[in-house]
């Protein structure tokens, strides 16, 4: 079961709020290091090790309390115990590679043809030998975002007119003409960017592993189907903005962007947080801004090439069956990933889930 801690960060609700942070304090009774950090404005533990029921108990008598405390899910060393080690324990001869996509490899930002290409790989802070490459055929033409929102935005215009009209017929309350036409507009938009783009089909391999990825038609923008199989199975991938799952005759693999590795290093590889996002609009003008944010982060910086400390950028988590964390994705400054137990190196699906991970959603 999951283990839960609970963060103060320094904000203040309620009536208690009103009183200076030191008298606050005082009624609170914490310990003086506690204190000492709440008041230097550094993040305290107030609770660990707490089941969800316990958890959302604590984190509403905290906040009658007057703290806002946040929830995060920890990952402890009972984790590990399937080949999931701290980084500073791991064989350095064998270090887990980071696998690098490359633009092509990225959601187009305009247009794509067809193409084959080769996916690099990198051992951790960019030392040591290339693994085994990757190569995928995207076999299909594929359209960008914002194609595809420009050619939904003028589809439902032109239709606009005469759904407006139709409406008008059935009724003259022009309170419901106005809400049915803003509707209209609204659903257009979210389904019609699914219709106009083409079905993908990918073929990815590794060695003798070989998986084909085929896409089904989805009518709600962030979210997509794709089937897949290989010489011996065969299953599917359901894939949203911000979270996915790998299924076969169950379930293999699920990812969650809000389950956060903000360091992947040894001294803080068991800090996860959980956002409260999930399944809100909110999450989908998250996405559309971060993708903004990554665009104006790219052009700003020229294209040129960076070394990144890879055991030091934030990641999200993939885990499998079991909830052991089995990949960890990255997407800060660059889309890559990093499966990271040995014995599922060259797990075809594995890696076919981590790539569709990164072109999820609206492409």
């Amino acid at each position: 079961m999951e283990k839960y801690q609970l963060i103060y960060s320094g904000e203040r609700c309620g009536p208690f709020a009103k009183l200076p942070l030191e008298e606050h304090l005082k009624l609170l009774k914490l310990s003086e290091a506690a204190c000492e950090k709440i008041s230097s404005g550094s993040s305290v533990v107030l609770k660990s090790g707490l089941d969800e029921p316990t958890m959302l108990e604590q984190k509403a008598l905290f906040s009658k309390r007057g703290l806002v405390a946040k929830h995060r899910l920890a990952l402890t060393s009972q984790v590990f115990h399937a080949g999931l080690k701290p980084l500073k324990d791991v064989d350095s001869n064998q270090p887990h590679p980071v696998i690098v996509l490359h633009k092509e490899n990225e959601p187009p930002q305009l247009f794509s043809r067809p193409l084959k290409t080769e996916i690099s790989t990198a051992a951790s802070n960019n030392r040591g030998t290339k693994n085994e490459p990757i190569f995928v055929s995207y076999l299909n033409y594929q359209i960008g975002l914002m194609v595809l929102m420009v050619l939904a935005a003028a589809t439902s215009l032109l239709l606009l007119t005469p759904v407006m009209t139709a409406v008008q017929s059935v009724t003259s309350y022009n309170a419901i003409v106005t809400i049915c036409g803003l509707s209209f507009l609204l659903s257009s938009m979210l389904m019609l960017p699914r219709l106009f783009q083409p079905l993908q089909i990918t073929d990815i391999s590794k060695g003798n592993n070989k998986i084909q990825l085929v896409d089904q038609v989805s009518l709600i923008i962030g979210k997509k189907s794709l089937n897949w199989h290989t010489a011996d199975l065969f299953g599917n991938f359901d894939i949203a903005s911000k979270d996915a799952s790998a299924y076969s005759d169950g379930l293999l693999y699920s990812w969650n962007v809000n389950h956060r590795i903000e360091d992947t290093g040894s001294a803080a590889i068991d800090d996860i947080h959980s956002a409260i996002t999930q399944g809100t609009i909110i999450e989908v003008v998250e996405s559309i801004w971060k993708k903004i944010e990554q665009l104006i982060e790219r052009r700003s910086s020229g294209g040129k090439a960076s070394l990144i400390d890879w055991d030091c950028e934030p990641a999200s988590a993939v885990f499998n069956a079991k909830n052991e964390v089995v990949a960890l994705i990255f997407n800060n400054r660059k889309p890559a990933y990093k499966i990271v137990r040995s014995n599922l190196s060259d797990d075809i699906i594995l890696h076919a889930f981590c790539l569709s991970i990164h072109k999820r959603g609206f492409a």
